[in-house]
C-alpha cells in the first residue's frame, strides 16, 4: 500500500459487494440479509487497484476492504494478479 505514495503507478478504487459464495462462513453471515444478499448499503467493500508500469509490461495489486461496525478490514489480497504484455 505504500506504493500509492508512489508516482510511478496509478491506482482506483472500485464499489463492490460482498461475495456469497467465498465469505460463507459464520464470521461473515451478519453482513448478508435474511436471502443471502450482501448488506452494501451498511457494509460495503471497497477494492483498491493498484497499477503499475515498467516499460515491459503491466502488473496489478488489489486489496479487499469490508466495512465492519469498527472500521475496515482487509478481507482480500491478490499481488501482481495481472501481467499484460
Amino acid at each position: 500500500m505504500l506504493a500509492l505514495n508512489s508516482t510511478k503507478c496509478d491506482y482506483y478504487i472500485v464499489d463492490e459487494s460482498l461475495n456469497p459464495y467465498i465469505y460463507e462462513t459464520a464470521e461473515y453471515k451478519k453482513y448478508f440479509g435474511n436471502c443471502g444478499q450482501p448488506k452494501n448499503d451498511r457494509y460495503p467493500v471497497k477494492r483498491f487497484v493498484i497499477s503499475y508500469n515498467n516499460k515491459k509490461r503491466l502488473t496489478q495489486d488489489h486489496f479487499e476492504f469490508l466495512r465492519t461496525d469498527n472500521g475496515y478490514k482487509l478481507i482480500g489480497v491478490q499481488l501482481n494478479s495481472a501481467k499484460l504484455q
